[in-house]
């Protein structure tokens, strides 16, 4: 197809620029409102702090009973639906509920003393930039299986760039030489794209598997049998020591079981489901569930993740990766300079860019926004567009 190795390298040079020209404001997004999304659960916190302990190493001592003892005690008159374990060491668990007047909040109880810290409402900024990253704020379905997409393109960049950059893997700590700026600009863009390089090609992989699931190759673990029916959602005078009644019921059926976390059933016909891992399996697969009926606290069923299809390993494995969450406090540093070096390395390809094209452009402006919209083309009139429904949706939803 191609004569010879420089024609070859000139195609895919010639992919790598028009890939990165294209869609640098679309990643730039992508890149710095996932780096915000490392840090969800503190951006949940009130502005004037009061939610935070000394960083534990420890399991919760308190019940999960006398956790919702004090939910409920401070909710006065609303409803808990989920017990959720500490998102960080320093973090409480995090209970959602609603209060007497049906709208959505968070309670935030020390693990140990069970001692309500904090109560939160709906994450607005959290579930903006959620919204952002998922759907670029366009809540329709083919627009976020689109950008869900835009994973095998970043893939495709990151592969080309290395293609283009000859001998990559040498001069990896050495500083660029040279006294010309552009060259030594296209150096430094080089030289940060090796460096960021294993990033990409994890984040690319990981979000893929995200993309998968919109084509319907899904996770898909054992599904539990329905429970009874009744005319209630949680027994009469249901309190902390029923909810601890349901956990040890849960705990005998798995005594080997770690459990985390407990939903309360919602409606009458849902159940309770009591979640944890299992030390004896392995770390992609070791998630498991005991679904427990309210009608007479007999065990559904047991879900174990190791019961699943192929897809649950990946996912889990896809799920830690791409959120930074596989290492704790050290991944999500290293995500978060990743994240920031991902977005200068776009910065510097349009600068790059606009460098190159300044002479060609008689008499142009040669500045980096006038460089980019010239060269977008017939593109430039997708971004207007998809500006527009990034401002016009969420109008939209708020007037209806």
């Amino acid at each position: 197809m191609f004569p010879d190795r420089r024609a070859f390298r000139k195609a895919v040079f010639t992919i790598h620029t028009w890939l990165g020209l294209h869609l640098c404001l679309v990643f730039a997004i992508l890149f710095l409102s996932g780096t915000v999304l490392l840090y969800s659960p503190e951006l949940r916190q009130p502005l004037g702090g009061g939610t935070w302990i000394s960083p534990r190493t420890h399991a919760p001592a308190a019940s999960f009973g006398a956790t919702y003892d004090a939910a409920l005690e401070a909710l006065d008159g609303g409803r808990v639906y989920i017990i959720s374990p500490p998102p960080r060491p320093w973090l409480g668990r995090v209970v959602s509920a609603r209060d007497a007047g049906n709208r959505e909040t968070f309670l935030w109880v020390d693990p140990d003393s069970a001692a309500v810290l904090g109560r939160t409402g709906p994450p607005v900024l959290r579930n903006t930039l959620r919204k952002l990253h998922d759907s670029l704020l366009v809540p329709l379905a083919p627009v976020s299986m689109a950008v869900s997409g835009l994973s095998l393109v970043l893939l495709t960049s990151a592969i080309t760039g290395l293609i283009t950059y000859r001998r990559f893997w040498k001069g990896f700590l050495r500083r660029p030489a040279g006294t010309d700026p552009r060259a030594r600009q296209s150096a430094w863009h080089r030289l940060l794209g090796v460096w960021v390089a294993p990033f990409l090609l994890i984040s690319s992989l990981s979000a893929s598997v995200f993309f998968l699931g919109w084509l319907g190759v899904k996770a898909v673990t054992p599904r539990t049998p329905p429970p009874q029916e009744r005319a209630w959602r949680l027994p009469e005078g249901f309190d902390g020591a029923g909810l601890d009644r349901v956990v040890a019921i849960a705990q005998a059926a798995m005594p080997e079981a770690r459990f985390t976390s407990v939903t309360l059933p919602g409606r009458r016909t849902e159940v309770f489901y009591v979640g944890g891992i299992d030390p004896q399996a392995g770390a992609l697969s070791n998630a498991v569930a005991v679904a427990v009926d309210p009608a007479d606290l007999s065990v559904l069923g047991v879900s174990r993740a190791a019961q699943g299809n192929l897809m649950v390993p990946v996912k889990t494995l896809a799920t830690l990766v791409h959120y930074g969450s596989w290492g704790g406090v050290v991944s999500l540093v290293l995500w978060t300079l990743f994240g920031i070096m991902s977005s200068f390395l776009l910065l510097s390809g349009a600068r790059i860019y606009a460098a190159r094209t300044a002479p060609a452009r008689a008499g142009a402006a040669a500045s980096l926004p006038a460089a980019i919209w010239a060269g977008l083309g017939v593109f430039r009139w997708a971004y207007l567009l998809a500006l527009l429904g990034m401002i016009g949706f969420p109008l939209l939803q708020t007037v209806l």
